[in-house]
């Protein structure tokens, strides 16, 4: 027997957003290893966006890093850690790729809304563009660091699963906030991994 979702309305509701696309997910939680208030320069990030654009990875890079040095906790400072992981990653700097994929896989897995006016955003396709970026290179470690890589998937990802079992838990005993953050786009996706293996029984949900 797998494990019991013990309220019904939230599995109701993992399938209307399947069905339908559903409404506009409401906001996370906030992450304990940043800052909500704290807010990284925004003139700063906006150069290096620009630059990146015109694919001018170095400058861009050097920009984004500073804001990394100045507010490493600002609650929209994945921004910053996940372009110049995409920077790092186009430039071949496959140490520093490495470094800010772990950054981002271990503090930003998954959606996010902590950004300005609370936007979601989700970095899985800008992190699996530095991993092809990295796999397309020639280095030495090219393969070793794609292991690394990932090793850090899986270890964001099992967070992410542990993440939604706390919210079933929270949601079993009423907590209504916990059963909306089950409605994340990311949350969604794995409450449906772990339906579809069993994991969770939806026969006994009302128990």
């Amino acid at each position: 027997m797998g494990r019991q979702v013990g309220f019904l309305h939230a599995c109701i509701m993992v399938l209307c957003v399947l069905v339908t696309g559903g409404p506009a997910f409401v906001q996370e939680s906030v992450e304990p290893s940043v800052n909500v208030l704290l807010r990284q320069d925004k003139a700063r990030f906006q150069k290096a966006h620009a630059l990146i654009e015109e694919r001018k990875f170095e400058p861009a890079l050097a920009l984004l890093q500073e804001n990394i040095k100045e507010t490493p906790d600002a609650g929209d400072i994945d921004y910053s850690y996940g372009w110049a992981c995409y920077c790092a990653a186009q430039l071949g700097k496959v140490d520093l790729t490495l470094e800010y994929y772990e950054v981002m896989r271990t503090r930003f897995y998954g959606g996010l809304s902590l950004g300005a006016g609370g936007a979601h955003r989700n970095w899985d396709l800008k992190l699996r563009r530095a991993r092809k970026a990295i796999a397309a290179s020639s280095g030495a470690r090219r393969d070793e660091v794609l292991r690394k890589i990932d090793a850090l998937d899986e270890i964001g990802y099992n967070a992410a699963v542990a993440r939604v079992k706390d919210l079933i838990r929270k949601a079993q005993h009423g907590d209504q906030i916990a059963q909306r953050h089950l409605t994340r786009s990311s949350h969604v996706k794995i409450l449906v991994d772990l339906i579809a293996s069993g994991e969770l029984e939806l026969s006994e949900a009302d128990e």
